[in-house]
């Protein structure tokens, strides 16, 4: 054991603690290739009608392997260390083994289903199957030029495979950083006052989304809950959100109402929220899965259709740059929030305060964690109901849709013929 004084035996710890932190931080540069791409996947391979569900699912399926991650992880590292008896770095071993397996089958299934053989070629038959509306950029006057694939409504003779790919994404947009830059640009400048709005309340959102589910044992310990019953609430955040979602991927497919389901889902979270922190307190368990599925509903839920706002808002940059633009706001945002729902933890001195606290004591900094979460949440609200934002991307479809229509008819009149 390491002395204390921290001598030379506590060194190889730091350059494991070190090693950790790189491996954390090698996961989190691959992780926006896969959270950025459900918008972008449901705009190209499914119909109008079943974009917003396909990617509200997409998008599930990221919350369900962090849930399924955090569950399982636990159960596979003491069945390697405890039953096998494998040490702490060969149980850690086996973990990252096990956790590999499906990621390697998924990205190959994924890499079969969705890309050419030839990454390089174009593939017809692996193109999205259905009409794609391209909305290119051309010039700094942000001037649109409308063209539509597939349905013989094209003014060239190309097979909807040969102009489904349009350089616009390539010329437009660019690549690499460089080009990210310019492209998280061009979507903010086309209107930044509602872009700002969407990845403020998503950034915060998610802040706390991750605070909650991560400090949740630390916060409710105090209240006489152990960690398995905690790890069986947050469970029910999940397990509730993810029905939820998809409930709302299906209305908004049907309906198009980003900004009202906007903020009917950020007024559930509101009083999901206030209903949380006034049930964090000793014997109101069942307050509290209540609480939690009701949270989980609402911000999962919410989370999907600010990302479905944000393709809306920022077209015709490409939907995993909007999606992008958000995670990245709500990764910068989750630094603070966590540190100071973290912060505000140690001020309650290890005691159980709800919200109620505030009142019963007559002092408003009685509940310093249920205060903070509250205000962040308020904030988000207040934002909320103040956007305005247009839906870009369907106002182009629409049009494109009629100008398909319109020529159609005059290719079938037959006046046009004499």
């Amino acid at each position: 054991a390491p002395s204390s004084s921290g001598g030379g035996a506590a060194v190889p710890k730091l350059a494991g603690y070190a090693l950790t932190l790189v491996g954390q931080s090698c996961c989190a540069l691959g992780q926006p290739h896969l959270v950025n791409t459900p918008a972008s996947l449901a705009a190209a391979w499914f119909p109008v009608s079943e974009r917003d569900l396909a990617a509200t699912i997409a998008f599930l399926g990221t919350i369900l392997g962090d849930a399924l991650g955090e569950a399982l992880s636990p159960v596979v590292f003491d069945l390697a260390h405890g039953s096998i008896g494998l040490s702490t770095t060969a149980a850690i071993a086996a973990l990252c083994a096990v956790d590999l397996v499906p990621a390697v089958a998924c990205g190959a299934w994924a890499r079969a289903r969705f890309l050419p053989d030839d990454s390089f070629a174009v593939d017809k038959q692996q193109q999205p199957p259905r009409d794609v509306v391209v909305v290119a950029r051309r010039g700094d006057d942000d001037q649109e030029e409308e063209e539509t694939t597939g349905g013989g409504g094209g003014s060239s003779g190309d097979s909807p495979g040969d102009r489904v790919n349009d350089d616009a994404d390539a010329d437009d947009w660019g690549c690499g950083l460089g080009g990210l830059v310019v492209s998280w640009r061009d979507a903010i400048r086309a209107e930044p006052r509602h872009v700002t709005q969407l990845a403020v309340v998503f950034g915060v959102g998610l802040g706390v989304f991750n605070a909650l589910l991560s400090l949740a044992a630390q916060w409710l310990r105090p209240c006489g809950y152990d960690d398995d019953a905690v790890g069986f609430m947050t469970a029910t955040f999940v397990v509730v959100g993810i029905p939820a979602a998809a409930l709302v991927g299906a209305s908004l497919d049907a309906s198009r109402a980003y900004r009202p389901a906007i903020k009917a889902l950020l007024t559930l979270d509101l009083v999901a929220v206030i209903g949380l922190l006034c049930a964090a307190r000793r014997g109101a368990e069942g307050a509290l899965y209540a609480t939690f599925a009701a949270l989980g509903a609402g911000i999962v839920a919410t989370s999907a259709a600010l990302m479905e706002a944000a393709v809306e808002v920022t077209h015709p940059a490409p939907p995993d740059v909007s999606t992008g633009l958000l995670f990245s706001a709500g990764n910068v945002l989750s630094i603070p929030v966590t540190f100071a729902f973290q912060g505000l933890l140690g001020a309650q001195h290890g005691r159980c305060r709800p919200l109620t606290a505030i009142f019963s004591r007559g002092d408003p900094f009685a509940a310093p964690v249920a205060l903070f979460t509250l205000s962040t949440v308020v904030v988000c609200f207040a934002i909320t109901l103040t956007y305005r934002g247009p839906y870009r991307r369907l106002e182009a479809e629409r049009r494109a849709a009629a100008s398909a229509s319109a020529t159609e008819d005059d290719d079938d009149d037959p006046r046009r013929g004499s």
